[in-house]
């Protein structure tokens, strides 16, 4: 008997078992009249003898190439992205930080660190403050407990807490999507993080399954108890199809985690041949279980804290200051809208700025064009309108908060790398939401 593929079997699916075939002895060319039903009929104990694998005994047309990797764009998952560079400004040139740049240099006591030109900000342990460090010594800490520098104003501190009369503040900060981010998983899967395509084409019945490489770094390392990377085996049948690579969840952090993702390739486990007809299901399997390094790692570094609760210890706060021009006590699209945007945008004052504004004359309201022009100027020097805290009020966060104020999704340039999330943050905090 000859042996077909499993895969044409599909060809019967249409023939009837009622029907007959007409077979010819190419010896003798006589004709005989078989029915289809003892032609094909087929069980368990004899499929394997009538058919075959279509593949070889090696792998053929899979390479480093075959699957390819890419970040997964998180975009409801991020909650913010660290700055790549920091860039200080209003220091004194007697302590060197005058316009001084710093970069994100990596992990250091288990917290991010930025380093440029022998200064250094970067925290230790648990301590509530962060440090600017000339070479190993301390310069100064700076206020707060944020888990990174605080926007805007910058009040140092000497090393042993008492004030000082150096204040700078931060000119520039600038973030992109590559960025560490921050995010708050307690016992919630996220899902993807690394996202895969396949890019061979398999023939027809085919299907690969296919395993990720990965590995994790925690900091500090007892995190790694709370927190699991898992993925399952992958099963690809079409040109293009996309996949899950990795999956995080959280059982139970406390405090901080950093985590360093890091993808390496990928094996194929097997090839199977795969047919369903009116005959029944069958399925060959051959195993290879080759391995493929990826010629670029994908690595992500992110932070995991215990509970949405605790985000307001570990990032950044953004100094923010109400949209409540007038003092009125709502964020009006008309009034207050309208005098932010002839300041901020226009440069008006005096009588300009108030001019067809009908004012409150409850207590407190803001009615003046002096006191008003002050009021948001303040705010802008403070930074309290940075909305995508790049560190300093420019023409993009203006956009941002003009389009929420007409009820608009914040705008895809000028973000500096935050997600829309963070910026929806940021703009509900200056719209009293």
């Amino acid at each position: 008997m000859a042996t077909i593929k499993i895969s044409d079997l599909q060809q019967f699916s249409s023939v009837s078992t009622g029907d007959f075939a007409l077979v010819v002895n190419t010896e003798t060319r006589t004709p005989k009249k078989i029915a289809i039903s003892d032609l094909i009929t087929v069980n368990r104990n004899n499929i394997f003898s009538r058919y075959n694998f279509s593949r070889g005994a090696s792998l053929t047309g899979f390479d480093q190439s075959s699957i390819s990797f890419q970040a997964k764009n998180l975009e409801n998952k991020f909650v913010y992205n660290i700055p790549e560079t920091i860039t200080l400004d209003g220091f004194s040139l007697s302590n060197g930080l005058l316009n001084k740049t710093f970069n994100l240099s990596g992990i250091k006591d288990d917290n991010f660190c930025w380093s440029g030109a022998g200064f250094s900000i970067q925290k230790s342990g648990e301590n509530p403050h962060w440090d600017i460090c000339q070479g190993s010594t301390i310069l100064f800490k700076l206020t707060g407990s944020t888990t990174y520098p605080q926007f805007g104003p910058v009040d140092p501190l000497t090393t042993g807490g008492a004030a000082t009369s150096e204040t700078g503040v931060i000119a520039r900060q600038t973030k992109t999507q590559n960025s560490p981010f921050l995010f708050s998983a307690y016992n919630t899967a996220i899902t993807g993080l690394v996202e895969s395509s396949f890019n061979v084409a398999l023939d027809s019945f085919e299907s690969a399954e296919i395993s990720y490489k990965h590995g994790a770094t925690y900091y500090p390392s007892s995190g790694s108890g709370n927190l699991i990377f898992s993925n399952n085996n992958e099963s690809f049948k079409n040109l293009n199809e996309k996949g899950s690579v990795t999956s995080i969840t959280s059982t139970g952090a406390l405090g901080q985690t950093i985590f360093e993702l890091d993808v390496s390739g990928f094996s194929v486990n097997n090839i199977s041949e795969s047919v369903t007809a009116h005959l029944g299901s069958f399925n060959f399997s051959q195993g290879f279980v080759d391995n493929f390094k990826l010629t670029n790692d994908i690595r992500i570094t992110g932070v995991i804290v215990d509970d949405s609760l605790s985000l307001l210890k570990y990032k950044p706060q953004l100094f923010s200051q109400s949209l409540d021009i007038n003092n009125d006590g709502i964020v009006s699209n008309i009034d207050d809208m309208l005098l932010f945007e002839r300041y901020a945008i226009s440069g008006l004052t005096g009588a300009d700025l108030i001019t067809g504004i009908t004012f409150g004359t409850g207590s407190g309201i803001r009615s003046g064009a002096a006191e008003i022009a002050s009021f948001i100027q303040s705010g802008l020097d403070l930074n309290a309108y940075d909305i995508n805290e790049d560190g300093a009020v420019g023409s993009d966060d203006i956009t941002f908060i003009t389009g929420f104020a007409s009820g608009l999704v914040p705008a895809s340039t000028g973000r500096n790398g935050s997600k829309e999330s963070h910026l929806q943050n940021n703009l509900q905090k200056i719209f009293n939401i």
